[in-house]
């Protein structure tokens, strides 16, 4: 019999208080008045991301306020305090501002177009002092102080902005994620309940299975009426399975995917799982490559949320039963289970669906055309066309005879525990299948493994948890490919080290490593040591030595006493850096990376009757260009 959603809520609310503990980074959120929205106050804004949103490599940190594809809207002080922190970077957050508050919290303007006089003439002395455009500044408490309401910077697309917004957090003193729309800015709308897309079933023991078969199992969820969303059929289960939510929130007049607040989980009467994404640490950012599924996310571009603590996975944000979220399936029992998701806004989307546990037989009624050879949480699944008998599983020192474990309607279905043995072979009676070989790496402890031409240093944190490995180096007309583990099956925490021998002769000095995306190359850098190159990485993937001996290109957008403009490319390892001059003397010039321009910003650099322009530009691999002209 199904439980009522009442009995249910009030199991969640009694659940929540007996089972995990709460973030210890956990926060009090003060008075709803203390800040004013940074941009438009007062009026409709809309947001394109939110706090807790899942991005691929971390969670987002704050909103990201839409500015109609505009820069230069005016950004102001949320409240009283000081700039704490200035940061003018290419790449990540661009010209950003911090500011301290009376209650401990800091706020942070991001992508930023530029600052207000005070504040730029400020940065300005300093960047000359340091002859770099890219600083990171840290004024004293007395230096530059703001009052709410005051203007303190224009909203651009600066640093690694996607398109014009403002980028706005609040951190705590440690510098905390915390999560903007809990202090109920007015000018930010939710009225709508989160969607919930798809569930996932995953086993996690050799004997579990999903509708009777060892897999992962992907359902469609549909919405009967708003906020409600159920599955059509009983979902059969056995042995210990974790599940997986594909959903995500939709606030008003905007169309973007933005992140869920809060997802609990119950089988049964049981709080099996709950996450609330309120506060987060940047230094757990990186496990958000376990919280999601990697490994359909790199197959898919779908994120599922893992209603599961999955191993090496150690943020703060969860609570579940004694089994991390997932739960074990025995024999003969049913199960209403039931999911909520909620918004930050309090609204809500419930989704019911039954659980049957039903145990493992021999003949299913399956008729998928399965892949002969492939994996799943650390379990080789070898499907043979319709030959009962047993296969052999060749490893390095042994080998072992196993029998299938069901038969389909199209094949027989063959399991091995790769946690037992690796398998380097499969001998399927009329034939011998040959395997990449695989090595069992532990985590959390400094590991080396040799290969040819590879040597692999683990450090004590690079992994997440244990995993299967594998180096191959391969040669082609004119690349040597070092290939690295698995890029689509396991992320890494930490960097790992490589040392490579390769096989040709390079010119040494203009010689580095690259990493392969599809058809195009990012610099990576390294060091030779004599014949070995050495390099550290936090990707799996190929990567390649090539030698970068061409200079970087300068072409004069605008040249004239009122307007200085140039674009700077190069052809393979990217702009290192450069520096302008006029009449010998250090010039800040401003940089878009995504644009390869650079230009002046400095209105009062070309006072001279003559003047004489030198711009510098040095690329990765230390090739530089000269470029001179003079302006009249």
């Amino acid at each position: 019999m199904k439980l009522s959603k009442t009995i249910t809520l009030l199991l969640l609310l009694f659940s929540l208080q007996t089972i995990g503990q709460p973030p210890e980074y956990g926060h009090t959120y003060g008075s709803e008045d203390f800040y004013m929205f940074p941009i438009r106050p007062n009026q409709p804004n809309t947001l394109a991301g939110n706090m807790g949103e899942l991005r691929s490599s971390h969670f987002h940190a704050g909103l990201d306020i839409r500015t109609g594809g505009r820069v230069g809207l005016p950004v102001y002080a949320a409240a009283d305090g000081y700039i704490s922190r200035i940061s003018i970077t290419s790449g990540g957050y661009g010209k950003a501002l911090y500011i301290s508050h009376s209650n401990g919290e800091i706020t942070v303007y991001a992508h930023l177009n530029r600052f207000t006089s005070e504040i730029a003439a400020y940065t300005k002395t300093q960047q000359y002092a340091e002859e770099s455009l890219h600083v990171k500044l840290f004024p004293k408490k007395n230096e530059l102080w703001v009052n709410k309401g005051d203007i303190i910077a224009y909203s651009g697309n600066s640093g690694s902005s996607g398109g014009p917004h403002l980028h706005f957090e609040i951190r705590d003193k440690n510098h905390i994620i915390l999560n903007p729309l809990n202090y109920h800015f007015e000018e930010i709308k939710d009225s709508s309940s989160p969607k919930i897309k798809k569930i996932a079933l995953s086993p996690f023991t050799i004997e579990s299975r999903i509708n009777g078969v060892f897999q992962r199992k992907e359902i469609n969820v549909s919405e009967k009426t708003s906020g409600k969303y159920e599955i059509e059929d009983t979902i059969a289960v056995y042995g210990e399975i974790g599940f997986e939510l594909l959903t995500y929130d939709k606030l008003d007049d905007a169309n973007y995917k933005c992140g869920v607040s809060e997802i609990d989980f119950f089988i049964g009467d049981e709080l099996v799982f709950n996450q609330k994404i309120d506060s987060l640490s940047f230094s757990e950012q990186r496990n958000i490559l376990v919280h999601y599924n990697f490994e359909r996310y790199k197959a898919t571009g779908e994120k599922f949320h893992k209603l599961y603590i999955d191993d090496g996975n150690v943020l703060n944000i969860y609570a579940t039963n004694s089994l991390n979220g997932k739960f074990l399936f025995e024999e003969n029992c049913i199960y209403n289970a039931y999911i909520i998701v909620s918004d930050i806004y309090g609204n809500k989307s419930t989704f019911d669906f039954v659980l049957k546990c039903t145990a493992p037989s021999f003949d299913i009624p399956y008729d998928d055309k399965p892949t002969k050879i492939s994996h799943l949480n650390n379990v080789l699944i070898i499907n043979n066309n319709l030959k009962d008998s047993s296969i052999q599983i060749i490893s390095e020192n042994q080998t072992h005879s196993i029998s299938p474990q069901y038969k389909s309607i199209n094949s027989y279905t063959y399991l091995w525990d790769m946690n037992t043995s690796s398998a380097n072979s499969i001998d399927l009676c009329d034939s011998i299948v040959i395997l990449s070989p695989q090595h069992l790496i532990p985590s959390h402890t400094p590991f080396d493994f040799y290969s040819e031409n590879i040597n692999t240093h683990f450090r004590k944190n690079s992994l997440f948890d244990t995993l299967f490995y594998i180096s191959n180096y391969t040669f082609t007309s004119s690349l040597e490919i070092f290939s690295i583990g698995d890029p689509d099956r396991y992320p890494l925490k930490k960097n790992i080290d490589l040392t490579i021998t390769p096989k040709n002769k390079y010119k040494k000095e203009k010689t580095h490593i690259y990493k392969i995306s599809g058809g195009s190359y990012r610099f990576v850098g390294g060091t030779w040591k004599e014949e070995q190159f050495i390099f550290s990485t936090r990707d799996f993937g190929n990567y390649t030595l090539l030698t970068d001996s061409i200079s970087p290109t300068i072409t004069p957008i605008s040249l004239s006493k009122s307007k200085l403009k140039f674009k700077i490319t190069d052809n393979l390892s990217g702009i290192k850096d450069f520096n302008v001059y006029v009449n010998e003397k250090w010039v800040i010039m401003d940089y878009d990376y995504k644009t390869n321009l650079i230009w002046d910003i400095d209105e009062f650099i070309l006072q001279n009757e003559n003047n004489i322009i030198k711009v510098i530009v040095t690329d990765q691999a230390n090739n530089k260009n000269v470029f001179t002209s003079k302006i009249e």
